[in-house]
């Protein structure tokens, strides 16, 4: 065994070529610690350029996911706004039942007779904005005529005769002769027959005991007047043959629209011929003239749909 003095300043009493070989050996034992201790030292340092890469992203990963969250937005604002619009459709199903049963109740407590569907003239179901003289705005005007009007009795909340998800209420549309700049709050207007505007010798009944087959024939539709409010009645063409709009139909809830009935319930009905859900599009989307004249639509089921539920006097088969 070879002694390592501790006191290197006290002379040894060994041989010199002893002493070199303990100093040897001792180097040799020593290069194995400090090997150990670099090598230590090396995964020391790995280790914590690991941790430093795992604490952020590289460039590709942050790509990766916001090309995930746009991916997830495109799936989902489509689905917010259908929901969104199925909503509105809810509410407005509400409002054509209640306007349905004022309507009823109002022929119960007049015998039978109707209220008069037209929006001008004594008794109309509402006063059109332009005989109220009051000095507000328009908007304000139209809630005033509701009001006045001879159904509100009956519904005495301004709320049920505006849909939702009809938004005409919040620019006037553009066509030469609305001068005043009326905006739209009503959203319904009621079936030319059901006592209503007598257009192109139509003949309209007035009691409601005249009516046959009351769960098909509708009361309230939704109504896209191009004139900026929706007057007179809702009127479609009484010529079987013919396959022609009077009136448009407004769509505000995905290709569907709410539809009450005689016999006082309400549904959402789904339109499937383009050429119906294109008509209000192009109304509310280019400036028009205020007038209202499509082509024939030969073949249009929606258009059969809504001749079926129309009745009056002199219909033309």
């Amino acid at each position: 065994m070879c002694i390592i003095r501790s006191n290197p300043a006290i002379p040894s009493t060994e041989p010199i070529w002893y002493q070199n070989r303990c100093y040897h050996l001792v180097a040799l034992q020593l290069i194995p610690v400090a090997r150990q201790d670099r090598a230590e030292g090396a995964v020391s340092s790995l280790h914590g350029a690991a941790m430093c890469r795992a604490k952020g992203f590289t460039l590709i990963e942050l790509l990766v996911v916001i090309a995930i969250i746009a991916i997830l937005m495109g799936i989902l604002l489509p689905a917010i706004g259908l929901a969104k619009k199925q909503a509105t459709g809810s509410r407005c199903l509400s409002n054509q039942r209640a306007l349905v049963l004022a309507w009823n109740m109002y022929a119960t407590e007049h015998n039978g007779k109707m209220v008069y569907g037209h929006t001008s003239g004594p008794g109309s179901w509402v006063v059109l904005p332009t005989a109220v003289s009051d000095a507000v705005s328009s908007l304000e005007k139209e809630l005033i005529g509701l009001k006045r009007g001879a159904l509100y009795a009956f519904a005495k909340d301004t709320q049920v005769y505006h849909c939702p998800g009809d938004n005409r209420g919040k620019s006037a549309l553009a066509y030469s002769s609305n001068t005043g700049k009326f905006l739209s709050y009503r959203s319904y207007s009621i079936a030319a027959g059901l006592n209503g505007e007598e257009y192109q010798g139509l003949a309209h009944w007035t009691n409601l005991a005249q009516i046959k087959d009351s769960a098909r024939k509708y009361v309230f539709v939704e109504d896209v007047d191009p004139r900026g409010y929706n007057l007179g009645s809702w009127c479609i063409d009484r010529s079987r043959s013919s396959y022609r709009w009077v009136d448009p139909i407004a769509i505000w809830h995905n290709k569907r629209s709410t539809l009450s009935f005689v016999d006082g319930h309400a549904e959402i009905h789904s339109w499937k011929d383009k050429r119906t859900i294109e008509i209000p599009l192009d109304l509310l989307n280019k400036n028009n003239t205020g007038v209202f004249n499509p082509p024939a639509q030969f073949g249009n089921v929606d258009w059969e749909y809504m001749y079926q539920g129309y009745t009056c006097r002199n219909m033309i088969q």
